[in-house]
């Protein structure tokens, strides 16, 4: 009688175990949608910093240089720039040459007399490891949108080059 109750009364029973246990997975099953959602925040705002970063150097070189980042003093041979990271197989922009924004906005070379930068330092892909690409032949070509974009955490781009605005999950900022 005695001992039996004291053996039951330390230990837990096989079914408050598996009660336990089902109230822990559940709320494994709470906390990770929200850690992944507070995950993909921050790494949305990260990569919004950037683009923004980007903006405000290609805006620089522009006023500075008085040419649209488009090539040497302002061809318009280069279609699109990209940074490090993975380029997206699909890229929409790619209709013709990209170039390093690195080799652009970092190097005298491209710029002219008015060139003076550095003007970004320190971006690299995005926080997914892709390429933040900008949409240059929009200087040039008035049917095209000059925009700068993250292909977001999917890698691909789905933003038209027409449009006013990011498509699914790309990170998106209009320059014209």
């Amino acid at each position: 009688g005695k001992k039996m109750r004291n053996r039951e009364q330390a230990g837990f029973s096989t079914m408050e175990c598996l009660i336990a246990l089902a109230i822990f997975a559940g709320l494994a099953g709470v906390v990770v949608p929200i850690v992944s959602q507070e995950s993909y925040d921050a790494m949305k705002e990260e990569a919004l910093a950037d683009i923004d970063q980007i903006a405000t150097a290609v805006n620089g070189y522009i006023r500075d240089t008085m040419f649209y980042p488009t090539g040497n003093n302002g061809a318009t041979t280069y279609h699109f720039l990209y940074t490090e990271g993975e380029i997206p197989a699909n890229n929409p922009l790619a209709s013709g040459p990209g170039m390093p924004l690195d080799d652009l906005l970092n190097s005298c070379e491209y710029g002219g007399s008015g060139w003076k930068g550095p003007y970004l330092e320190g971006i690299g892909a995005d926080p997914w490891g892709n390429a933040y690409i900008i949409n240059t032949q929009g200087y040039f070509n008035r049917t095209e949108r000059t925009i700068i974009l993250s292909a977001g955490p999917n890698g691909v781009i789905d933003t038209p080059v027409t449009s006013t605005y990011g498509c699914e999950d790309d990170l998106f900022l209009l320059l014209d």
